[in-house]
């Protein structure tokens, strides 16, 4: 924990560590890493966060992982592997077009031309949607912490969820 910079040299929580202790797995990996990237905005990670749990069926089969929140976790993470946490310095379901069928199909309201192929279908797309929205609720029901830009995003986060369908 402490290469991750998870505890500092007495064994106490970072502010990565406490991030880190509001979710599972890897997934508070990536929210601390966007979050320390402070020219990324707060709408963006939110809509890339859709990606933590997409699944590598959607990685471009051709070139892998490549948006900035996979850059940002591999540079911040040194392309770790720590298994139930982090391969190649990412969360284990990560998939680099969560982020785009997000903005697509919920922000936008538009089509699915380009996400529908022989791998993915209709069902995984939902299932992105599903996931990013169950992502987005518990970062707004998250712990209050110190720190503008977590309190930022959780009030983004909480801000969505109103718009979400019962």
């Amino acid at each position: 924990w402490f290469e991750r910079g998870l505890i500092d040299g007495s064994g106490c929580p970072t502010r990565r560590g406490r991030i880190f202790s509001f979710f599972q797995n890897g997934e508070g990996l990536a929210v601390a890493a966007a979050l320390e990237e402070r020219d990324y905005a707060i709408d963006e990670i939110l809509m890339d966060l859709a990606n933590v749990r997409a699944g590598v069926r959607f990685n471009d089969p051709e070139g892998g992982p490549s948006g900035r929140l996979a850059v940002l976790c591999q540079r911040t993470y040194r392309h770790a592997e720590c298994e139930g946490y982090l391969s190649m310095g990412l969360p284990g379901d990560y998939g680099d077009g969560g982020g785009e069928v997000v903005r697509r199909v919920v922000i936008e309201r538009g089509g699915l031309q380009g996400f529908l192929r022989e791998d993915i279908g209709m069902g995984d797309i939902e299932r992105v949607v599903t996931e990013w929205r169950s992502f987005v609720r518990q970062i707004a029901c998250a712990p209050a912490l110190d720190w503008d830009r977590w309190m930022d995003l959780r009030g983004q986060a909480e801000a969505l969820c109103s718009s979400f369908p019962r």
